[in-house]
């Protein structure tokens, strides 16, 4: 899990959910100032560090997630999400059929956009 090793002070929180004017950085859902969690952007697996610039608020979905996967695996997931979990497949079973077979010309997808990509500080 991307889970921030140090607490974070009162003031460190509210900075981290100003980011996105109090939304979830990946979804958009609107986010109590009281009530959300620290994200990773870059995970400590992937050789992220807990510095301002790498943390963003998210709602505990994106949050479980998103665990350790890297922005570009995520992005992924929730592009192909719906087949995955029809289908009952790993993001590793999802690249595999992207990379072997015509899924994306037979199912095309619109790029996905995190939140934090469209909102402006």
């Amino acid at each position: 899990m991307s889970e921030i090793n140090e607490p974070l002070s009162s003031e460190q929180r509210q900075a981290v959910w100003r980011k996105t004017k109090g939304h979830c950085a990946f979804c958009g859902v609107e986010l109590p100032v009281n009530k959300f969690t620290v994200t990773l952007l870059v995970s400590h697996a992937h050789g992220g560090k807990n510095e301002p610039e790498n943390l963003l608020p998210s709602c505990r979905s994106c949050h479980g997630v998103k665990r350790n996967r890297t922005l570009e695996e995520f992005r992924r997931w929730r592009q192909w999400e719906d087949v995955c979990r029809d289908q009952r497949f790993s993001l590793a079973q999802m690249d595999w059929l992207l990379a072997n077979t015509n899924i994306a010309e037979t199912n095309p997808r619109k790029p996905y956009v995190f939140f934090f990509e469209e909102v402006r500080p």
